[in-house]
């Protein structure tokens, strides 16, 4: 293992320097003065957000782990109904930290931004040299994406950096000591998301090289360690609920949100499971085909990791002088794909769903293509100084420095337009003006509510029962101070007359003043 250096030591510093930088001025181009997330452009500024930033309030001043948001099928449950529970403490703790407010709420993901950047820089620098690591690191922090999570409240960032500060750990360890310590290092990208044990695939492809085929059994016990305690996480109850990569997703093409007495499902068989998988594919398939104008969106950021991919399978299928291939290569290539089939089986490409569910992958294949670049440059300068000047054999890797910083400011600017606060500003000053206490449970859609709700915590937000049953019982657990409806829908078999029964009174109409579409407001008397 090569020692740190003192230039090592330099070229960390710059790395957190230059992401610091970065981020200053992102934050000139996006506005951080407000956190709104209604109406959002490319769904990156998810309403998942504010059920995050309520859910690590609750804990920071209660210490319980309880979702804030109610999911009426869940009523009887509601506290068992969140995702893995990685994020809830990070925004926990940065709540302790940094206090509330638009800044505060995105300090967790900005500053995994600079410690992923440092620890790409480390582990480039560990498997392919100081250059390579200063190249991956800028492909890393340059990439559109992932500048702008670092600006949300989202799991992107924080997943990102836990994935890589746990495989930094694993790169820094002797090759002896590696398969010992797979299983523990996973449990930290897992606590976060499921997919985060995907990173299983290039530490193994790299101790499988580091022992040259040896040991298997070492290989074997490490294998079942892991599944052991991925097991047992998930099996932990605030963290196996509401899962990211839900099964149910490909079996029912939707989450139950809504009906807390919904049909007696079919027994699962291996001919529903297949047969479910099939039609999540085929949905995926034709969605991806539907939104190829959605450049910006899905399409252009997708294709990059893929042609990245590409690259990182085939210098992962070279071999060198020595007869060795390149392990980390291979495996971020296979672990890009093994990622993409686990979201369009599991998942959706719905918008920017499935581009933020695979976006953890692009560290390691930034890492994978970096020696690459580095050897085109070094090669054009040699040609440049043999034929030109030694001034000149600089220019290959000042245009490559311009050309990255070109894309990352031109996709930035581009994605900063997802940051329109209009909608979320209209809402907020639309539903403060009705007057509704700080107390009990909001039920309104959670296309408008949810900005009112952040800023009015400690109130509860529930989405909308689907049928009288499921309200009743909701109002059984839980205080309804107001219910928000708007039009008919075939799905939806609310009345207003289970509504009122709970001694909610209509007090109003309103339209939304974007669309024009009519609600319909009950509230209890005071």
């Amino acid at each position: 293992m090569r020692s740190i250096s003192r230039a090592d030591l330099y070229a960390t510093a710059a790395m957190v320097l230059g992401a610091t930088l970065l981020l200053l001025y992102l934050a000139s181009v996006y506005d951080v003065e407000h956190f709104y997330v209604t109406k959002q452009r490319f769904n990156i500024m998810s309403n998942d957000q504010v059920g995050y930033l309520t859910t690590a309030r609750w804990l920071a001043e209660t210490g319980e782990l309880r979702s804030h948001l109610i999911y009426p099928a869940y009523v009887s449950e509601p506290g068992w109904r969140l995702y893995m529970p990685g994020i809830y403490c990070v925004l926990a703790v940065g709540h302790i930290l940094f206090g509330d407010g638009p800044i505060a709420w995105r300090m967790p993901s900005l500053l995994s931004f600079i410690v992923a950047t440092v620890g790409v820089f480390l582990i480039g620098r560990r498997f392919y040299g100081r250059p390579s690591g200063v190249v991956a690191a800028l492909l890393f922090m340059l990439f559109p994406p992932i500048a702008v999570f670092a600006f949300t409240a989202m799991p992107q960032l924080p997943f990102t950096a836990a994935g890589v500060t746990a495989f930094c750990i694993f790169a820094y360890l002797s090759p002896r000591l590696r398969p010992f310590f797979v299983p523990p290092l996973l449990v930290i990208p897992f606590l976060f998301r499921e997919t985060g044990a995907l990173l299983v695939i290039p530490m193994a492809l790299i101790v499988i090289g580091d022992r040259g085929g040896r040991s298997w059994m070492t290989l074997l016990v490490s294998g079942l360690a892991a599944v052991a305690l991925l097991s047992g996480v998930l099996a932990w109850q605030t963290a196996s609920g509401k899962a990211s990569l839900p099964l149910g997703r490909a079996m029912g093409g939707t989450f139950n949100y809504d009906d807390a007495f919904p049909p007696a499902s079919p027994p699962i068989t291996f001919s529903t499971v297949r047969d479910g998988l099939g039609r999540n594919i085929s949905r995926n398939m034709e969605m991806l085909g539907r939104r190829l104008d959605r450049r910006d969106n899905v399409v252009v950021p997708l294709a990059i990791l893929c042609v990245v991919a590409v690259i990182a399978l085939m210098r992962g299928a070279t071999r060198d002088a020595d007869g060795k291939s390149d392990p980390l290569a291979s495996g971020a290539g296979f672990l890009f794909i093994a990622a993409v089939a686990v979201v369009t089986a599991l998942y959706t490409w719905h918008l920017y769903r499935g581009m933020r569910a695979v976006l953890f992958t692009w560290p390691l294949l930034a890492v994978s293509i970096a020696p690459w670049i580095v050897s085109t440059l070094e090669r054009s300068g040699r040609m440049l100084e043999k034929r030109v000047s030694k001034l000149a054999a600089v220019v290959p890797a000042i245009l490559f420095l311009i050309l990255t910083l070109w894309v990352a400011h031109w996709g930035s600017l581009r994605l900063a337009r997802a940051f329109d606060q209009t909608a979320g500003k209209q809402v907020v000053a639309l539903m403060e003006s009705f007057k509704l206490a700080d107390s009990g449970v909001l039920v309104a859609p959670p296309s408008f509510s949810l900005d009112y709700v952040l800023r009015h915590y400690p109130i509860r937000y529930s989405f909308i029962p689907r049928n009288d049953e499921t309200l009743r019982l909701l109002a059984e657990k839980h205080s309804i101070q107001a219910v928000i409806l708007g039009k008919s829908d075939p799905k939806n078999l609310l009345s207003e007359r289970a509504i009122e029964g709970l001694g909610l009174v209509r007090v109003r109409n309103f339209r939304l003043p974007w669309t024009g579409e009519e609600f319909k407001l009950f509230q209890r008397p005071i």
